[in-house]
């Protein structure tokens, strides 16, 4: 198993964050014109767990109270500045709660890890 910290896992977590950066701030129709509740809340819900789950393990000795912290209020802002950045794409509150489903997921798939390794993020 990769030790958490290690280069393997900062690697893998600047790739998770640049795709799930990409993905998000794409000009609207680059991306499939989606429902309300359609695939993209799920797309953007595992892109956060995935981009906030390498993240934890890419950098375990930050402090947990800060990290999760930083990653609820990224979550938030990254819906906000997607319309702005690019604006063929559109604000959606059903997309920020799906981000912040997605730092939630993480922090749930993480915790047994973190008992186990004796980190304070239980």
């Amino acid at each position: 198993m990769l030790r958490p910290g290690s280069p393997a896992w900062r690697g893998l977590a600047l790739l998770c964050w640049a795709i799930g950066l990409a993905g998000m701030f794409a000009p609207q129709d680059a991306v499939a014109p989606v429902a309300v509740l359609g695939p993209d809340v799920l797309l953007h819900a595992a892109a956060l767990a995935a981009m906030t789950g390498t993240a934890r393990l890419a950098l375990p000795g930050s402090s947990p109270g800060a990290f999760w912290a930083a990653l609820v209020l990224i979550a938030i802002n990254l819906e906000v500045l997607q319309h702005l950045i690019q604006p063929s794409r559109f604000f959606s509150y059903y997309d920020m709660a799906a981000n912040l489903a997605g730092v939630g997921l993480a922090a749930v798939s993480l915790a047994p890890l973190a008992r186990r390794l004796g980190s304070t993020d239980k």
